[in-house]
């Protein structure tokens, strides 16, 4: 492995050489690689993987293993898709028994908790009634709220 820094003015040297090859001055220009090739380059990178995944499973990196996971902090769609992930897709109205194309998740509390508990299953119409009648009962417990504490 070479150590040494290259200096500003052996990097411009490199630099213009290295635009003398593009394109059709290339020597690889119009060529590709064999499919052996290619096993080849795919097996070498599968047997010396980024340093990053040394000694590390990708299954072991899932949910609040990741290194990006947020726990609570979770932005909307992200959350969904972790409750899809652990609940399944939504196949069922738990509200109503009229057959419907699309289903959704819905969060009970409002809260929009990473708790399995949670969530409901509900179809688009029950969906929208559910949300409609629970912001409906938050806003006159805020306005009870303010009237109260203002007296």
């Amino acid at each position: 492995m070479h150590t040494t820094k290259h200096t500003q003015e052996s990097k411009k040297k490199m630099s213009e050489k290295a635009k003398l090859r593009t394109g059709n001055k290339n020597s690889f220009f119009g060529k590709t690689h064999s499919s052996e090739t290619r096993l080849k380059q795919r097996l070498a990178k599968l047997r010396k993987p980024t340093k990053y995944w040394m000694n590390k499973k990708r299954h072991d990196m899932s949910d609040e293993k990741h290194f990006k996971w947020k726990g609570d902090f979770v932005g909307y769609h992200a959350l969904h898709a972790w409750v899809t992930r652990k609940l399944g897709k939504a196949n069922k109205c738990v509200s109503c028994d009229v057959k419907s194309t699309t289903y959704h998740w819905a969060n009970k509390s409002g809260e929009y908790l990473r708790d399995v508990k949670d969530w409901l299953e509900l179809c688009v119409r029950c969906h929208s009634r559910f949300d409609r009648g629970r912001d409906s009962i938050i806003k006159k417990y805020t306005n009870y709220k303010q009237k109260y504490e203002n007296n």
